[in-house]
């Protein structure tokens, strides 16, 4: 498949800057909402999500006329009680009817102290813990997230929206580990397009030396030659590429956009990768 014909995924700035890992899970179905509705008014979006949850949760939906069904949808999401703001994968698990519940247990051991991390973390800023989907919003609108205009409060998601790191209470360490997070989120899908110059149709290895110029790879790739550049890094910062220049290493970052380098890969090290495949394009918002 060209990479024409791949499919295109949607990433949202939550995903692009990191804060997917600072909000609670239902900030992902907030996003949703708000990319498909943007000026959604406050109360309606937390009914909207209430009918999700619900949904999710098994509730069966008549089918009919369009009309009818959606003032039927109004009416019920009305009445429903808010989504929460943690989506726990366990809830629906009975431990009774498994065999061995250790797994399950676990999983949900793990959920319980990244609940109580956020709302250490959300404590240390002031702020009461998140419950419900309203609570959420109302975090992504203190963080920068989402706007609010008039008197419904209609949501729109920022269009330039903060770092995690510049509006969190986050130690030294936690930002410097944020920073190289999100800089391998923003080029590693790059850096997979720039591996896959050296595989064969199958996946397979085809050759372990490359030379070459960042411009070149960058009309190759139809990529911008400072992204190229980065995603050369992360593929050097996962330990099994290198750059060299007369068999001696070398900066790329040192190097002009039309030097020529070889980019070499280490065969047994490459090995070693869970995976190098990439089966959609992806398009970001703006953020």
């Amino acid at each position: 498949m060209s990479e024409s014909e791949r499919p295109t995924v949607r990433v949202s700035a939550l995903f692009q800057l990191g804060w997917f890992r600072w909000l609670p899970t239902a900030a992902i179905d907030v996003d949703g909402l708000l990319h498909a509705c943007p000026g959604e008014p406050r109360d309606e979006a937390g009914q909207a999500l209430a009918l999700l949850h619900a949904r999710r949760g098994g509730l069966k939906l008549d089918e009919g006329d369009d009309a009818v069904k959606l003032e039927a949808l109004q009416r019920l999401s009305a009445t429903l009680p808010p989504a929460p703001a943690w989506h726990d994968p366990t809830q629906d698990i009975d431990l009774a009817t498994l065999d061995d519940p250790a797994d399950v247990e676990a999983e949900r051991a793990e959920h319980a102290e990244l609940v109580a991390q956020h709302d250490a973390m959300l404590a240390k800023a002031g702020l009461a813990p998140a419950r419900t989907v309203d609570d959420v919003i109302g975090l992504m609108i203190r963080f920068g997230l989402i706007t609010v205009e008039g008197e419904q409060q209609r949501l729109t998601l920022a269009t330039d929206p903060p770092l995690p790191t510049e509006v969190l209470p986050l130690s030294e360490e936690e930002k410097q580990r944020e920073d190289s997070l999100r800089w391998r989120s923003r080029f590693g899908r790059l850096s997979q397009r720039v591996l896959r110059l050296f595989l064969t149709e199958q996946g397979d290895l085809a050759k372990t030396r490359m030379t070459t110029t960042v411009d070149r790879i960058a009309v190759t790739l139809e990529a911008d030659p400072d992204a190229v550049r980065q995603a050369i890094l992360v593929l050097i910062d996962e330990g099994d590429f290198t750059v060299e220049r007369q068999s001696a290493s070398i900066d790329i970052e040192r190097l002009a956009g039309h030097q020529r380098f070889d980019l070499v890969v280490d065969p047994v090290k490459f090995g070693e990768r869970g995976s190098y495949r990439v089966n959609a394009k992806i398009e970001r918002d703006d953020a």
